[in-house]
């Protein structure tokens, strides 16, 4: 989102080359449970070992300008994963070096929110399966780690970032806690321009819960989206939003879809009283039949506002990226399955009353996937995703139709 929210060396060492696909293990913010992951093979800076192929990610994507967007992920390859970072200028991607602290099994980032030309926050987790908390800066020159809470406690991990300045910024996700059950619990964390710190979330004492996604139009007002499960590793049941008021994080009654359970994977607020989240219905959960979701908060309340179904799409399509440059102009991107193989790119547009189905650019006989999008003004979004076809996928809308951008 906008004001948030986007080969491979050994552990430890900076990302060199990039491409993109889906398949690192416990990224919340990309495919669906259930969905395919696409595969990639061969890189020229990975080479092959073992006879086994690398995959990419790119999950978050920050956009202050139409010539000023950061995009971030992460690469899998042989058991162990690094962070990826690419830079648009406006006409072409270029690939910016980022650390990959030493952790077994190394690290990935989740997502981007950038304040200044010269001030980003990508966050992630560290550790492969083992997973911790990750934060990294960038100061117009150079990405670094910076030291966060439970970044050495298992099973944590943060999966959004939004900073509406330098001094403020909040995080989330989620962690691993055995009393008085063993069960997954919110996260979020404070930046102040110094350091990070952890702020104390609302959870149910035995439902587990997840935050994805995080939206702060102001330093005093911020909201997340997730899900809960009414008992651990049950599955989505609900669509759980949370809301921090500068002192306090407040739990919000959100509808769940008609038919079946949600989970809202993206949110962004064009002001402290207007946020669109995005997602997906589960309408038979284990039949594999999904469809895109969203609500949206007036202020007061949440409100499920329906989703155009793709055409051609019979298993699942879901929404995974969102963006607002205003309020009645917001654009969602994610993915459709139209048989029983992964399938297009999907993009939707929210007006302010409705939304409507775009046609976004998928390469010629690929399967591909929209992770994240960033629109900077009302006419000018981008888009980050992957192909099925082993390359990077990134996508402009001008305003009146999308198009694929060169990568490298």
């Amino acid at each position: 989102m906008r004001m948030r929210n986007a080969v491979v060396t050994a552990a430890g060492a900076a990302v060199v080359v990039l491409v993109v696909a889906v398949g690192v293990a416990g990224s919340h913010s990309a495919r669906p449970e259930g969905s395919p992951a696409a595969g990639v093979a061969g890189s020229p800076a990975a080479g092959v070992a073992g006879g086994n192929f690398p995959q990419y990610t790119l999950t978050g994507v920050s956009c202050l300008s139409t010539t000023a967007c950061t995009a971030v992920g992460g690469t899998y390859y042989a058991h162990e994963v690094a962070p990826a970072v690419l830079r648009w200028n406006g006409k072409t991607w270029s690939v910016q070096h980022a650390p990959n602290p030493p952790e077994h099994g190394g690290s990935m980032l989740t997502a981007v929110s950038c304040s200044r030309p010269d001030d980003c926050i990508a966050v992630g987790k560290r550790g492969g399966y083992q997973m911790g908390t990750l934060a990294e800066h960038w100061n117009g020159k150079t990405w670094s780690v910076q030291p966060t809470p439970m970044s050495r406690a298992e099973s944590s991990e943060l999966n959004g970032v939004s900073c509406s300045s330098p001094t403020a910024c909040t995080a989330v996700g989620d962690r691993l806690v055995t009393k008085p059950a063993v069960k997954q619990v919110t996260v979020a964390m404070r930046w102040n321009g110094k350091a990070w710190a952890v702020q104390s979330t609302p959870n149910s004492p035995t439902a587990e819960s997840l935050l994805f996604s995080v939206s702060c139009p102001a330093a005093t007002a911020c909201t997340a989206i997730g899900s809960q499960m009414s008992s651990p590793g049950s599955g989505p049941s609900m669509i759980l939003a949370a809301h921090w008021n500068g002192r306090t994080w407040r739990l919000q009654p959100v509808p769940a879809p008609a038919g079946g359970p949600g989970r809202m994977h993206s949110i962004a607020c064009a002001s402290a009283r207007y946020c669109v989240a995005a997602g997906v219905n589960y309408l038979q959960q284990g039949a594999g039949l999904q469809q895109p979701a969203s609500v949206v908060w007036n202020g007061s309340t949440w409100k499920l506002e329906p989703v155009p179904y793709p055409r051609g799409a019979q298993y699942e399509a879901y929404l995974s990226g969102m963006d607002c440059s205003a309020a009645t102009a917001c654009t969602a991107v994610g993915s459709y399955t139209p048989g029983t193989e992964g399938g297009p790119t999907m993009a939707e547009r929210w007006n302010g009353a409705s939304w409507t189905r775009q046609d976004s650019a998928t390469p010629s006989g690929d399967t591909a996937q929209l992770n994240s999008v960033s629109c900077p003004a009302s006419r000018v979004c981008i888009a980050v995703g992957d192909s099925g076809t082993h390359s990077l996928l990134a996508e402009r809308w001008d305003g009146s139709a999308w198009a694929l951008t060169p990568t490298p």
